[in-house]
Formats: C-alpha cells, sequence, structure tokens
C-alpha cells in the first residue's frame, strides 16, 4: 500500500487493528505512536510519485555511497 502512495489506508488498517485486537495499555500506546509517526509524515511518504521519476527509495544507494567514501579514505 505505501508503495502506491496510499498512506491513508495504511492508517485505517492500523486504526481498525488495533480495535479488532483489543489493544490497551503499552501495545495501545506504541500503536498510536506508529499512526501519529505515519500521520506527521505522510507527505514525506509519495513513494508512487518517487518512483515514477526514478528515485530510489531505500537506503542502498546512500549506503553505498558512504561505503565507498569511507574505504576510500582508509586506503
Amino acid at each position: 500500500m505505501l508503495l502506491e502512495g496510499k498512506v491513508g489506508y495504511v492508517i485505517g488498517g492500523l486504526r481498525r487493528a488495533g480495535d479488532q485486537q483489543g489493544l490497551t495499555g503499552a501495545k495501545r500506546k506504541t500503536l498510536g505512536a506508529v499512526i501519529t509517526y505515519y500521520e506527521n509524515n505522510r507527505q514525506h511518504m509519495r513513494y508512487d510519485e518517487y518512483l515514477s521519476a526514478g528515485y530510489p527509495i531505500g537506503s542502498g544507494v546512500a549506503e553505498g555511497a558512504c561505503r565507498h567514501v569511507a574505504k576510500d579514505r582508509m586506503e
């Protein structure tokens, strides 16, 4: 769903799952924090647009670049 740009569906699904599971206490609080994170950052989760534009959405590109820079400096 996230890769399709459907953050709202994910948020709704998390809410429903929490209600259906009857989460309470620490588990409910953790789920609430996850939902809040998605709500606060949904403008940064336009993965469908990023993929269409050819942007990498994983950390592999940045990690690979860092690995090469660190290796070059160590040699």
